[in-house]
């Protein structure tokens, strides 16, 4: 049973939804500065944050389930809260790719020999851009600005391309260094899957404003 001081506010489940969305979008850059820089400390500490991601995730779908519960809901409110405990899913799995870069960054702590693209930072920026904009989307109700940041995704995945092409240069230059190229290899993986679930939080954009489910581009 829910507890009765949840009120299912919307106003409070979009504060919420963006203090999420902050707080992934700094967990992610801070994971790739640690990875950069070697900040083993700032790398252990991210493991920590991403507990804190889950926990915010989990408040954000018991208040949109008292938006349903504790009144009579509309239309919207239906959509509003469905889409909203989607997104949170969305922002969990986000701060799940930014764990997996901070593990990398840890075990690799043996290991500074490798230079690392700076595409995998350009991924970084362009994606976590993305996020900050598609959530404010989603929080003001803007589907032509949600459908436009749909289709900024090929830029991230370019910068993968030219990501994968650098690091498969420096395999084939120095073939000692494939353990470690390979785990950078995964968190080019991680950064290229954040843009497309910038995708599916536009999509929700879309579907709380018109009611209809639809694929934008992926």
């Amino acid at each position: 049973m829910l507890p009765r001081s949840f009120n299912g506010d919307p106003e409070e489940i979009k504060s919420h939804l963006e203090q999420l969305g902050g707080l992934v979008e700094s967990i992610i850059l801070d994971s790739l500065e640690a990875l950069h820089s070697g900040d083993m400390e700032t790398s252990r500490h991210i493991l920590e944050r991403e507990r804190e991601i889950q926990k915010k995730r989990y408040l954000i779908e018991e208040k949109a389930l008292a938006l349903i519960i504790g009144r009579k809901p509309t239309a919207w409110d239906l959509r509003f809260a469905k889409s909203v405990i989607h997104i949170a899913g969305e922002l969990d799995r986000m701060g799940d790719y930014a764990r997996g870069i901070a593990v990398i960054g840890l075990g690799s702590r043996n290991d500074r020999s490798l230079a690392i693209p700076v595409e995998l930072t350009e991924m970084a920026l362009k994606a976590t851009d993305m996020l900050k904009r598609a959530l404010h989307a989603f929080l003001t109700e803007d589907s032509e600005l949600a459908r436009k940041i749909s289709e900024e995704d090929d830029e991230n995945d370019q910068f993968y391309q030219q990501t994968y092409q650098a690091l498969a240069k420096m395999v084939i230059a120095n073939p000692r260094k494939i353990d470690g190229v390979d785990r950078l290899f995964r968190v080019a993986y991680n950064l290229e899957w954040l843009g497309d679930r910038v995708t599916h939080i536009c999509e929700r954009t879309l579907f709380l404003v018109s009611g209809d489910y639809m694929e934008l581009h992926d």
